[in-house]
């Protein structure tokens, strides 16, 4: 008979075993990659100095950019609570920022993300 300790320690296997797949590439997505790539892939080191990543804090966002230029240039990545309305309502019409999108299923150029 399996302990609960047993079965606990199965499902924490199990759980990572499945966290390791990765969701596949789609046609579509290495589309957006590309012309993700083609826009932005000229920046300099020093232009991406200047872009503001939601990834960059932990504390509230709306007190971290009273103090930027207007239409500052910002990315963040395609989380759910990223792309709802509400939040890109606020992020163009009360901070003033410009949103340089993220393509999906790009960890890489994620900064939380540890590739």
């Amino acid at each position: 008979m399996a302990t609960l300790w047993h079965l606990a320690a199965l499902a924490a296997r199990r759980s990572r075993e499945f966290a390791k797949i990765k969701p596949c590439l789609l046609p579509k997505h290495r589309k957006l990659r590309l012309l993700y790539a083609r826009k932005y892939g000229n920046l300099t080191e020093e232009d991406w100095d200047d872009v503001l990543s939601t990834d960059e804090a932990k504390i509230p966002f709306t007190k971290e950019v009273k103090g930027l230029p207007d239409k500052t240039n910002f990315v963040q990545d395609n989380g759910s609570a990223h792309r709802a309305k509400a939040t890109k309502k606020c992020i163009k019409e009360q901070l003033n920022l410009i949103s340089l999108g993220h393509p999906p299923q790009r960890p890489d150029l994620n900064p939380i993300e540890n590739i």
